[in-house]
């Protein structure tokens, strides 16, 4: 009884730490680019013969260009993304596995827009 009632903690134990892992929100355009908070979709380009890239532009209401770019750079590596380029506040390059991605930040009043182009 005692080895049944300790299985049955385990099981709980490891239940709740996987439960509690990564929580990241994915862009429904890109389902392996996390979402930054209050990205919102403007509009996607998808590749074409003169290009192997898709864009999409995304907008962040009443934000600044500076920490879009730094929170979303912490939002990309926490979910395993590599920077390879970075010329903050305006753009960074990142991968991942065999992703590559292009983002460009331009502020707008008070609103950020990014440019995000995915290989």
């Amino acid at each position: 009884m005692k080895k049944i009632f300790t299985l049955i903690i385990m099981f709980l134990l490891v239940t709740t730490i996987i439960s509690c892992g990564s929580n990241t929100d994915y862009t429904k355009e890109f389902s392996y680019l996390p979402k930054y908070e209050n990205m919102e979709l403007e509009k996607v380009i998808e590749p074409n013969n003169d290009s192997e890239y898709s864009t999409a532009t995304y907008i962040i209401s009443d934000a600044n260009r500076e920490a879009v770019m730094e929170g979303y750079e912490k939002v990309l590596h926490s979910d395993n993304w590599k920077t390879t380029y970075d010329n903050k506040p305006n753009l960074i390059t990142v991968e991942k596995e065999e992703h590559e991605a292009t983002i460009m930040a331009y502020q707008e009043e008070n609103n950020v827009k990014l440019a995000i182009a995915i290989k």
